[in-house]
Parts: structure tokens; sequence; C-alpha cells
């Protein structure tokens, strides 16, 4: 694992807006090559190579591959999370914010195909290989806070029933993410459809 540069600024308060910018073009080239040819296959050469770039570029702006890949995850689930905020902003209930939280969801995923194919090689390759670090928990924790938080005040509102808001706001995360699978679907299942087959399931399971 290459050692950080001693001249290279710790944090982001001490980068300069040049190397901020090149950061975030190092992050896009490796989601597109992540996306392309998968984790296991997506190296600091490859991504280099492809980028049209030297990889000791990406070793000053990065001191690993488990920084690089962090940043990734972080980069897509902020992203994210602030598409969702501006979707659920206009929901008044807790069972509209659900809905919207859901369709917002698939939404992104659905305009960021790319994205989501890169988060979803990382984390499928860090689960199978059972690594002790786990790269998404950390960028995804808000993701499930925040479900989290909009089914406790269902709850406390008389909206849902009473149930384990962990569980069910899992049970929703892993059914939400179980649309990348709707990939190229033979079935004739969109991403529309089945929003409206999640927001029905789980408008049901939580009242």
């Amino acid at each position: 694992m290459a050692m950080p540069s001693k001249s290279r600024p710790s944090g982001q308060k001490g980068r300069t807006f040049t190397e901020t910018a090149r950061r975030a073009q190092i992050v896009r080239y490796a989601i597109e090559t992540i996306a392309d040819i998968g984790y296991a296959k997506a190296s600091f050469e490859e991504i280099a190579r492809r980028a049209g770039i030297s990889r000791s570029l990406i070793s000053y702006h990065f001191a690993g591959r488990d920084e690089l890949v962090t940043e990734v995850l972080t980069s897509v689930y902020t992203r994210a999370a602030d598409y969702m905020t501006a979707k659920i902003a206009e929901a008044k209930t807790p069972p509209d914010m659900l809905e919207s939280f859901i369709r917002g969801n698939l939404a992104f995923i659905g305009e960021h195909r790319q994205d989501m194919a890169a988060v979803l090689s990382i984390v499928v390759h860090a689960r199978t290989q059972s690594l002790t670090a786990k790269p998404e928990a950390s960028a995804a924790q808000p993701r499930l806070d925040g479900l989290t938080r909009i089914l406790e005040w269902g709850q406390q509102s008389g909206c849902f029933r009473p149930f384990s808001s962990s569980a069910m706001a899992l049970a929703i995360l892993q059914a939400i993410d179980g649309a990348h699978q709707l990939k190229g679907s033979s079935d004739g299942i969109n991403l529309d459809s089945y929003a409206d087959e999640l927001v029905t399931i789980f408008n049901k399971a939580t009242r």
C-alpha cells in the first residue's frame, strides 16, 4: 500500500481547490472503471491507464485503494442523500415521506446506473471476501439512520403500527437495492413498476 506523500495536505481543510478538484476527477475515473470491469480488476494502474494519467498522481492524492474506495462510496452516497432530501422535503406525513424515500431512491438508481454499478461491485466484493473492514458501512449509515427516523416518526404519530424500526428499515433498503437486478431483465419489469410494488408492499407492512 502506498504511503501518503509528506507534501500532501492532511484532511479536507488542508487541500487547495485544485487538489480537491483533482481528487474528484480521480474518483470519477474510479467509478467508471469499477462499473465497467468490477472492483477486483480496478487497480490504480488500470484506473490511471483508462484516465490517461499517471499512477503516481493517484497515489499522491490517495494513500491506497481503501481510501479511494471509501471516497467513491462517500461521493455516491452523498449525492444520493442530496437527491433524496429534495424529494422528501415536500412530503407532509410519514407515509408520504416513506413513499418519497422509496421512489426517490429508485429514481436515483435509474438515473445513476454507472455510480450504482460501482457501489454494488464494491459492496459485493467486501461481503463475499468477508473483509474485516466493510467500506460501505460508514458511507451508507446516514441513509439507514434517515429511514429509521421516518419509521419512528410514523410510529410516534400513530400512522405506523409497532415494529422494529431498524429491522423494517433494513428490509426496505434491501428491497430498494435489489433493483440493481432489474438491469437487463427480460420479464418486462422496470423501475417505475417496481417502485409501485414496493410502495404498496411497505405501505401495508407498516400500517
